[in-house]
């Protein structure tokens, strides 16, 4: 947990000098009880202004709420309200109309062959989340007591960090009532809800 802090300490603190900080081999990006506190806990605005948006827009917003808590001073934390309010697009995106979305959202957005791809790039220390695209995405539900499943089809999860070995990966899903939550997602079970893209959002370069 110590590497991990020191790794967050790269973009809370950028005035630090000295080599960066890099996470044990294994670990990459935000570790979960840290990714649960910058992107659900509330900001200016509402606790979740995605509610009701597509998942796409909610996860873009997600990402952008992330960044600006990452980069304060650099990114208003004002941008992920402002994307919940762009006009509505259709529930099920294509990966170019997506990456459009996203550069429309001040994202730059980049197609990659694996979430894997991107925990390197956070061991890196460069500033990065992977959206992933499915195509058989199941909700489960909490009824009574008992798990209930529900197809939901396409649907869009943010990793926001992980484990290379396995891999696992941390990542937020807005489906359900809560409107987001931040979950561990085995390799197997992303693949078993047919991913049909993988794609790699940051910061742009100025």
């Amino acid at each position: 947990m110590k590497m991990q802090r020191d790794f967050l300490e790269q973009f809370m603190k950028p005035q630090c000098v000295g080599p960066p900080t890099h996470l044990p081999e294994a670990a990459a990006g935000l570790p979960l009880e840290a990714a649960e506190v910058l992107l659900l806990q509330p900001g200016p605005g509402p606790a979740r202004p995605w509610r009701g948006r597509t998942a796409a827009v909610a996860c873009l917003a997600a990402t952008q709420r992330l960044f600006a808590r990452l980069l304060p001073g650099k990114i208003a934390e004002g941008a992920c309200d402002e994307i919940c309010q762009l006009p509505s697009e259709r529930a099920q995106l294509g990966i170019l109309q997506f990456m459009e979305l996203a550069q429309r959202c001040g994202l730059a957005a980049e197609k990659v062959c694996s979430p894997v791809e991107v925990l390197d790039e956070m061991l890196k220390s460069r500033l990065s989340a992977c959206c992933v695209l499915l195509e058989s995405y199941v909700g489960v539900l909490e009824e009574a007591g008992e798990e209930v499943e529900q197809d939901v089809g396409f649907h869009c999860l943010l990793i926001v960090g992980g484990d290379l070995l396995g891999p696992t990966y941390v990542t937020f899903d807005p489906w359900g009532p809560a409107a987001g939550e931040i979950s561990l997602w085995q390799d197997h079970a992303l693949k078993s809800a047919k991913p049909v893209a993988y794609v790699q959002l940051t910061v742009p370069q100025a």
